[in-house]
């Protein structure tokens, strides 16, 4: 139901059945909630897409699992699950959860068996425990994990009969198999952890943060692509947390430069046709809203105002000087700005113009990083602007390294060229071997595991991608993403194991690490780019790539859930086969030999 408080009144007092909150006011009626700039003209929820009930009120639908009960009395639903259990308890009217005079019975859940017997009371999961229509007893908000343990002087007349698990329901899947079970293991798991963190929108985990961040879901669109082919779902995050009330997107600066990053890369892997223009309007909207930050001379923009101090957030672990120029700020600047002028230009039209303006800004700020960003001792790019190596005496990191490569920008000057973001490894600002040596430069400073969480660890395989080092983007796959192959979980995690005491350990918490998080959910992407070179050249995969590259794998085979339809290709003994629906063209990069069948 809607959360009601009332404005108050000079003398404190209430006035009625509305809320006052940051000049919004909202007013509660039997259909739910209203909202309204002036306490008069209330504006009604849209229901989007067909739906019966507003977006706040409407949820995934459900399924019912089964659980098991493991020897140590723990039930064990078999994978991690958002929803609500259904808890039976025998001598009802005597016997309710929370009762003062009957006995009581808690529940414990967790998405890991040590979890589940936490004390409840300072668990990541709480909630009381309500009756539950059609009988029986449930939880009061939707809790998420794997197992659930029931305790208290009742525990003997309670049993776990059934978990129903909100789902996302989903067309059309894609695939990924190899000659290495590890490795269909890993993908399988990343499509799952991806499919249980779609909930309406795509959410960061499904235990904590339940809300949709634009970083993380810069890579988990291109998840999405591959897995799912869900694009509706993308556009309805980049719609959430496209038109901020504070100019910046999840309040922070970075994220409003992956929205944008994140707006183009839908428009190439899910096409959004009807929505070009809408996503080239809502990347300019944003543009302007930073435009007070952007030095008119270099084209920097600017972390901290003297008016309005900024986070900028790279990746947890890695902390932003405040005084300082962060490179990796300016190359995500940088990145952002080419994804926002491809966009306006395939749109066409009004949006033309201003990507000429945009050109002539990314145009400066390419140029300020290459003469105030690059530390030619070291060969790779600085951390901060001014300032060699780590700016603290050491070696540069690995964030500005893979933000430039997957940016496209090289270190050399030469004449810029005006293309999009960078696809398949193609360079910005110099071309022919001068810029494939720079790249690769810069490519072998790289080091993935200098990142700290599988959402830049993605990132940085991306960007070896984009090099041709698949052979090391499968390995770092097996080695990395293989240390979250644990036997209590079937999903991907929050931050690798071995960060804290425990490997369920974050935040100072001992179970504050999600185990089910989206932005671990790399590996649907890279392996069919890695291992088959499949991608799209073309938005919407009206053009697409196929380049295998099997290295010690004997074949490989995936199925891509694409707009035009499902796309499948198998590689193995030397022979490669396409299944390509009408409309849908190989690119001229693609191998040579590959026999196309049509769907």
């Amino acid at each position: 139901g809607a959360r009601l408080t009332a404005p108050l009144a000079a003398d404190g007092t209430s006035e009625g059945a509305a809320v006052g909150l940051d000049g919004r006011a909202v007013q509660a009626e039997a259909r739910g909630i209203e909202l309204s700039t002036d306490a008069t003209n209330w504006l009604a929820p849209r229901c989007e897409h067909g739906a019966l009930l507003p977006v706040h009120l409407a949820q995934e639908p459900t399924v019912l699992l089964h659980p098991t009960q493991r020897a140590d009395g723990v039930w064990d639903l078999g994978t991690q699950a958002l929803g609500w259990p259904v808890i039976e308890l025998a001598g009802v009217g005597t016997v309710q959860p929370g009762s003062d005079t009957g006995a009581a019975v808690t529940l414990g859940v967790g998405e890991s068996v040590a979890e589940s017997g936490y004390d409840p009371e300072v668990a990541e999961n709480r909630t009381d425990l309500v009756p539950r229509a059609g009988g029986g007893w449930t939880t009061a908000q939707a809790v998420a994990g794997r197992y659930l343990r029931l305790s208290g002087e009742a525990v003997g007349q309670a049993r776990l009969i059934g978990f129903e698990a909100m789902i996302h329901p989903v067309a059309r899947r894609g695939a990924f198999l190899s000659s290495d079970p590890v490795l269909n293991e890993i993908w399988d798991r990343a499509a799952l952890t991806l499919r249980l963190c779609t909930q309406r929108l795509v959410i960061d985990g499904i235990k904590r943060d339940r809300m949709p961040w634009a970083g993380d879901q810069a890579l988990n669109t291109l998840a999405n692509a591959y897995a799912l082919g869900e694009g509706q779902v993308v556009l309805d995050g980049l719609r959430a947390l496209g038109s901020p009330s504070d100019g910046l997107v999840n309040g922070t600066l970075t994220y409003s430069l992956w929205w944008m990053v994140n707006a183009a890369e839908a428009r190439r892997y899910l096409g959004l046709d009807d929505a070009l223009d809408e996503l080239a309007q809502g990347a300019e909207d944003l543009l302007e809203r930073l435009s007070a930050r952007i030095d008119p001379a270099s084209g920097v923009l600017r972390g901290d105002t003297s008016e309005e101090p900024t986070w900028v957030f790279v990746d947890w672990g890695y902390e932003v000087a405040r005084d300082a120029l962060p490179t990796s700020l300016q190359l995500l600047w940088y990145w952002a700005l080419r994804c926002v002028i491809a966009l306006q230009r395939e749109a066409g039209g009004r949006h033309l113009s201003r990507a000429e303006h945009w050109q002539g800004v990314s145009e400066r700020v390419a140029s300020t990083l290459r003469e105030r960003g690059w530390d030619a001792q070291a060969g790779a790019w600085a951390d901060y602007l001014d300032l060699p190596g780590d700016g603290q005496g050491g070696t540069p990191t690995a964030y500005p390294q893979l933000l430039a490569l997957l940016s496209g920008i090289t270190p050399a000057v030469g004449p810029h060229e005006a293309a999009g973001p960078v696809q398949g490894g193609q360079a910005d600002g110099v071309g022919g071997v001068e810029g494939s040596v720079a790249a690769g430069t810069v490519a072998a400073r790289l080091a993935p595991s200098q990142t700290h969480t599988p959402f830049m660890r993605g990132m940085a395989l991306r960007a070896l991608h984009t090099q041709g080092l698949d052979e090391r983007v499968v390995t770092h796959l097996r080695q990395a993403w293989g240390t979250m192959l644990h036997e209590e979980t079937s999903t991907f995690w929050e931050e690798f194991p071995g960060a804290g005491p425990t490997p369920w350990s974050m935040y100072g918490r001992p179970f504050g690490k999600s185990l089910c998080h989206a932005w671990s959910s790399g590996p649907a992407t890279l392996l069919p780019q890695a291992v088959l070179g499949l991608e799209p050249t073309a938005a919407g995969w009206r053009e697409v790539r196929i380049a295998p590259s099997l290295g010690d794998l004997s074949w490989a085979a995936a199925v891509v859930p694409t707009p035009a339809g499902d796309l499948a290709v198998v590689a193995a003994g030397g022979q490669v086969r396409a299944w390509l629906s009408e409309g849908v063209e190989l690119s001229a990069d693609s191998v040579a030999d590959i026999e196309v069948l049509r769907s």
